[in-house]
This record gives structure tokens, C-alpha cells and sequence, in this order.
């Protein structure tokens, strides 16, 4: 029995440094939250500036579900 959940994970402008790149699947234990994963991936918290689960604001607590697709943006400047 696979008690594993699989998550798409989309990692934006300078967070795409992460190893594996800027595009990912990953196999998570339930009851994982994106925290989990920032903390998986080695990213600084402070780096990241907005999360999204399904195309939806959403914040680090966030539990996430079999299937979801977790995008994280860090902060976007512009002149």
C-alpha cells in the first residue's frame, strides 16, 4: 500500500536554484504542509513571497492533498 501523496511543485524566478529544478513531482507523507516542503528543499523561508495550491493564495501552514500543484514565488521587483 503507497501511503505516499504526489504533489507538482513549480519553483519561480530565483527560486528554481533549488536542486531538481524549477519543475518537480514529489511523493510526500500526508498531513504535509508547504513549510514541510520549503524546509525539504532547503529554502530559506524568508525567500519566499507568494504561495499558491491550485491556482489559490494560500500560506506555508497549508496542508496539502494527493494531486495538488504548489507554486512558490519569491519577491518580484521591478524598475
Amino acid at each position: 500500500m503507497n501511503d505516499l501523496i504526489t504533489v507538482d511543485l513549480h519553483l519561480f524566478a530565483s527560486l528554481h536554484r533549488s536542486p531538481g529544478g524549477s519543475h518537480q513531482i514529489l511523493e510526500l507523507r500526508p498531513r504535509t504542509s508547504v513549510r514541510d516542503v520549503v524546509e525539504r528543499l532547503a529554502l530559506p523561508e524568508m525567500e519566499i513571497h507568494l504561495v499558491f495550491v491550485n491556482g489559490r493564495v494560500a500560506s506555508l501552514d497549508q496542508m496539502l492533498q494527493d494531486g495538488d500543484r504548489l507554486a512558490l514565488f519569491p519577491p518580484i521587483g521591478g524598475g
